[in-house]
Parts: C-alpha cells; sequence; structure tokens
C-alpha cells in the first residue's frame, strides 16, 4: 500500500505503539545520545510499524533518515504533481475557465467532480469527432462533397455539439 492511500496506517494504533516503545526504551535502559540519535530511532520505528522496510530492517546509514521507500514513492508521483498533470491533460481552463491555483484550491470533491466531467466531455468530443470524420469521408466518396472541404466539414460538423461554451 503506498503512502498517499487512505487506507495507509489506518490499522495502526500510534499512541499505543510510541507508548510502548518508549516503556521498552527505558526497560532497556536505552537512553537517547542526541537529538539525531532520536531522530534516528524515530524513523526507524515509524519504518517498521507502517510496514515500509522489512521487520528487524535497520537504518544503514545517515542518509535513511531523509530516504524514501518504494511505499513512500518519489515527489513526482504524489497528489501535487498528479493534479498538475490532470490539470493539463484533461484542458480544466478550456471546460471550466479556472486558473491552476483557482482549481487546486478547491475542496478535493469538486475537484474529482470536475476531472470526471471533463473527462466525459473529452470522450463525448472524440465521439462526435469520430462520427463526424465516418460522415464526411462517406460524402467523399460518395461525390457529395469535395475532398479538399474535409476539414472543413468536420470543423463544422462537430463545432456546435460542446457542452462548454
Amino acid at each position: 500500500m503506498h503512502i498517499t492511500s487512505d487506507k495507509f496506517g489506518s490499522g495502526v494504533d500510534i499512541f499505543k505503539t510510541l507508548m510502548s516503545f518508549v516503556e521498552k526504551c527505558h526497560e532497556d535502559g536505552i537512553l537517547f545520545k542526541n537529538g539525531y540519535h532520536r531522530q534516528v530511532v524515530l524513523r526507524d520505528l515509524y519504518m517498521q510499524v507502517f510496514g515500509l522496510v522489512a521487520p528487524g530492517k535497520s537504518l544503514g546509514n545517515s542518509l535513511d533518515l531523509i530516504a524514501m521507500t518504494n511505499r513512500e514513492g518519489h515527489w513526482q508521483s504524489g497528489p501535487l504533481p498528479r493534479r498538475m498533470r490532470d490539470y493539463r491533460e484533461f484542458k480544466i481552463w478550456d471546460h471550466f475557465k479556472l486558473s491552476w491555483t483557482e482549481w487546486v484550491d478547491q475542496p478535493r470533491h469538486m475537484v474529482e467532480q470536475q476531472l470526471e466531467v471533463a473527462i466525459k466531455e473529452i470522450e463525448r468530443e472524440a465521439a462526435l469527432q469520430s462520427k463526424a470524420i465516418a460522415e464526411v469521408d462517406k460524402m467523399i466518396k460518395e461525390g457529395k462533397l469535395q475532398s479538399g472541404m474535409r476539414d472543413q466539414a468536420i470543423s463544422m460538423m462537430t463545432k456546435n455539439n460542446s457542452v462548454f461554451p
């Protein structure tokens, strides 16, 4: 399960886990040498509790504090870059006249709903485009339309069928 998943960590009682960890450290006489050491130990606990590393595998070097595991992923696959790609791919500006910041600042459910509408509209327009191409090609084949007028005829057939202005 990826760290951005809604269910990530849902089966973990964080407070209980931390308290048992602190009690075990106290019983074993483990003292944290400094803030860095405390961060290493807490990162190690976090990674094991949430299943980000195999049990018993501890941090091997100092870069493990800031390194990402496969489940944490990379920033490129996070929610913000994914929304950037959605904004461009589904032409949110063309459909809703919302700038990037206006769009991404909305509540998540509205963004999701707008994406659904935009995707359906793009699919509908693609179907209309295919149908118009087939009809125009048929008209050209039957001699009812000159081949030089093909693009113009397709444009005219699909122009007025958009849901959005």
